[in-house]
């Protein structure tokens, strides 16, 4: 928490006035304190109801589990996936993780944040990198998502 909590409100919001929020999918004015306008937002694929195991979607039933996950489990014993991959949130994973666009992993962080929780979920922890990946990319992504 900033040592001057107002300062920092008032900063913010003249940046907001100087440098206004844009959606970084059709450019469009952010909405709600998003990098993201309000029909890209409303048109987001939230992860409804889906599998325990691997978080892919699951059909309407009582199975919490998917049948690939029966025959052969992963060795990951939960997974929880606040937005499904698809557009337009693999483009901004493409974006953040290959081009360096920190928006667009700040968005990413904050929609995760904003995601209805299913259960008390773990903290994310990043996976080490290898070097050669740290050198191509020139940071660590994952260990920027859980920072932000």
């Amino acid at each position: 928490m900033p040592a001057f909590p107002r300062a920092a409100h008032t900063l913010q919001a003249m940046l907001r006035l100087l440098l206004p929020l844009r959606c970084l999918v059709c450019g469009d004015p952010g909405h709600d304190g998003l990098d993201l306008c309000r029909a890209c937002l409303a048109g987001l694929p939230w992860s409804g109801r889906a599998c325990l195991r691997c978080a892919l979607p699951l059909p309407d039933t009582a199975l919490i589990v998917c049948g690939s996950c029966r025959e052969e489990p992963p060795p990951q014993t939960a997974t929880h996936a606040s937005l499904l991959y698809l557009p337009p949130v693999d483009q901004l994973l493409v974006r953040y993780k290959f081009h360096q666009d920190l928006a667009a992993g700040r968005l990413l962080a904050q929609l995760m944040q904003r995601a209805p929780p299913l259960w008390l979920c773990p903290p994310l922890v990043p996976v080490p990198l290898h070097s050669r990946r740290l050198r191509q990319r020139g940071y660590n992504q994952a260990a920027e998502l859980c920072r932000l």
